[in-house]
């Protein structure tokens, strides 16, 4: 999810029209199931929850909890733990993960256009 958001952002910022990477990324070894199914609501801006973002904190925090019992460094999770604990501050806990996009727009100060 956090690489579906931040190449929509470098697309955006590069002056291409974000919505034409999902089809495009969709055709190559990017091609993925998060892609095609969170790729077009998160540019229709349509955060309907799949999945909630509060539930998906909680399942970070638990894994992070494992990892640290383990010794195991997981930046990554914990990085998307970081980002998703924005989302819940923000209130946002009830929206689909894919409302990820979101923060990311607001760490960078830019909003990518609502795709129709």
């Amino acid at each position: 999810m956090v690489g579906i958001c931040e190449s929509l952002m470098f697309a955006h910022k590069s002056g291409l029209d974000a919505s034409q990477l999902i089809p495009l990324l969709s055709q190559g070894g990017a091609k993925s199931w998060w892609l095609e199914n969170c790729g077009m609501p998160m540019m229709r801006k349509d955060y309907e929850p799949g999945f909630q973002v509060d539930l998906f904190v909680k399942d970070l925090g638990l894994a992070l909890d494992e990892c640290r019992r383990m010794n195991l460094s997981v930046a990554g999770t914990a990085q998307a733990y970081q980002l998703y604990t924005i989302l819940m501050a923000q209130g946002k806990g009830k929206k689909g993960i894919h409302c990820l996009i979101q923060a990311l727009e607001d760490l960078n100060r830019c909003e990518i256009p609502k795709y129709q």
